[in-house]
């Protein structure tokens, strides 16, 4: 899996902002769960275990069905129910597209500000290649993960502007990038280069703005950055998104666009140039709160596209997917 996943996954985890404090007191949250279909066209999806033909071109497409389950648990106390801790994937993290367990702590301040710390374990998980560089033969899977802590300042003395800040770490059990080309040209140091473990940090700074009857607006820049063990790997990354909201009685609906851009340090070996990213995403969500007249339940539909432009074709990248599920608020 590429690097930048990683980040992309880290990226406007906090809450979207909501100005009425912290709730009421006591245990309330939510349970969903969305079946549908994900399309991965990538050369780091596990499921097609042979590449053939060139090693500088884009990967094969794979389509699979998808049943997640999501929910979110907090509780609220203290004077003015100005403290919470939580835990799970919040509905406004559903609607924006971020699909990440946070486990944390939230405080009201004066002037409405909000600060929260979360720990977010294995935000990144799964399999990937031990080395990916491989042609004609049957590759080698391993584990991948990562965890991340996150610091958010939301609402900042009544401003409607938000920071977050966080670090994550990313560790492959069976690193082997580059190790099977070494033995047909490249040196220890090359591979060296490729090493794809090491630390990195991200922040994002937001505002959100109420459009009349028309919607709200939130908007967002972002930085990331990756120092990985290898220096063709590590990148520095600008982005920003855009996020419009609009209720229209028990239908709610979120439109999301991002760019973003990433750099890399040093020139990749095997590819003989840098690595050069820019990434477009969409992201639509749909809610219909009381379907079918059932209190507290809600009717949740996704559509997501997100592609990735390479220096290298190797590293070009497509998914989309569409899903539809039930949640429950309590």
């Amino acid at each position: 899996m590429k690097l930048n996943a990683v980040a992309l996954a880290l990226l406007g985890l906090s809450p979207t902002i909501v100005f009425a404090g912290l709730g009421e007191p006591g245990f309330s949250g939510h349970i969903s769960v969305v079946t549908g279909q994900k399309t991965v066209k990538s050369n780091f999806q596990t499921e097609n275990s042979i590449k053939t033909g060139s090693l500088n071109t884009e990967g094969e497409s794979d389509t699979s069905l998808i049943v997640v389950p999501l929910g979110y648990v907090r509780y609220t106390f203290g004077g003015s129910n100005s403290k919470q801790l939580f835990a799970g994937t919040s509905k406004q993290d559903i609607a924006i597209g971020d699909l990440a367990l946070e486990i944390g702590y939230k405080q009201e301040l004066k002037y409405g500000t909000i600060v929260s710390f979360a720990f977010l374990p294995t935000v990144i998980g799964g399999e990937t290649w031990a080395d990916p560089f491989v042609t004609g033969v049957e590759r080698e899977e391993t584990d991948i993960e990562g965890n991340a802590y996150l610091v958010s300042a939301n609402n900042i003395s009544g401003t409607h502007f938000s920071v977050d800040f966080g670090v994550y770490n990313l560790s492959i059990d069976d690193e082997k990038s580059g190790l099977t080309l070494n033995k047909s040209g490249l040196t220890l140091s090359e591979v060296a280069t490729l090493d794809r473990e090491g630390t990195g940090i991200y922040s994002k700074f937001s505002y959100e703005g109420m459009l009349g009857d028309a919607g709200r607006l939130i908007t967002a820049v972002k930085y990331i950055s990756f120092d990985a063990d290898g220096s063709a790997i590590s990148f520095d990354q600008w982005g920003m998104s855009v996020t419009f909201q609009k209720s229209v009685g028990q239908h709610k609906f979120w439109v999301t666009a991002s760019y973003d851009k990433a750099r890399y340090d040093e020139v990749n070996p095997i590819f003989n140039k840098k690595q050069k990213d820019d990434k477009f995403g969409t992201f639509i969500a749909y809610e219909y709160d009381n379907f079918m007249n059932l209190a507290n339940w809600s009717l949740i539909g996704v559509v997501s596209y997100d592609v990735t432009g390479s220096s290298m074709d190797f590293y070009d990248e497509q998914q989309y997917i569409t899903s539809v599920g039930m949640s429950y608020k309590f």
